[in-house]
């Protein structure tokens, strides 16, 4: 409890947050969270150059032992696999590829760990909603990934990047 008033405190102090924006979350005005219970953490996207190497390495030496098949994503003109790291949580490996890939730019930046992805029931309607409190959506599609399932990626209202599954 403390630690939750300490934190109340520095929202009010260091961004000019009232107890109206602590207590009524998407008034308009600036807001402490977001929640929504319905959505379960399912992977962190994490760009690679070598996906078989790195699976490797995440076998040999941190010992996951539960690693998937690599597969390839044509949409996205990626390699992905997916390390299950715990509690029904992967680590989804994705490596480019070619020059064509929307995501080699990333990369080339060093960029690794890029997106949190969502299992969400009622996709459209979570959707809808991050959408009212200022998410971007970006794309919509049928993850190859996952069976064809309706997936999106959208930025948060702070531009991380989300990918959502529709797991209804």
């Amino acid at each position: 409890m403390l630690e939750q008033q300490n934190h109340r405190a520095y929202l009010r102090e260091a961004h000019g947050y009232t107890e109206e924006h602590l207590h009524a979350p998407g008034n308009g005005k600036k807001s402490a969270r977001i929640v929504f219970p319905m959505m379960k953490l399912h992977h962190i996207g994490c760009l690679v150059d070598d996906i078989e190497a790195s699976k490797k390495m995440h076998k040999d030496v941190l010992k996951f032992t539960n690693i998937s098949e690599t597969v390839y994503v044509p949409s996205q003109k990626v390699y992905v696999c997916f390390i299950e790291v715990g509690n029904g949580t992967y680590l989804e490996l994705i490596q480019p590829l070619d020059e064509t890939s929307p995501l080699l730019k990333f990369r080339q930046k060093n960029v690794n760990y890029y997106h949190l992805a969502y299992l969400v029931k009622n996709i459209d309607t979570v959707v809808d909603e991050l959408c009212s409190k200022d998410a971007i959506l970006l794309t919509s599609f049928a993850s190859e990934a996952f069976n064809q399932k309706k997936s999106v990626f959208l930025y948060s209202p702070e531009r991380n990047l989300i990918e959502l599954i529709d797991d209804s």
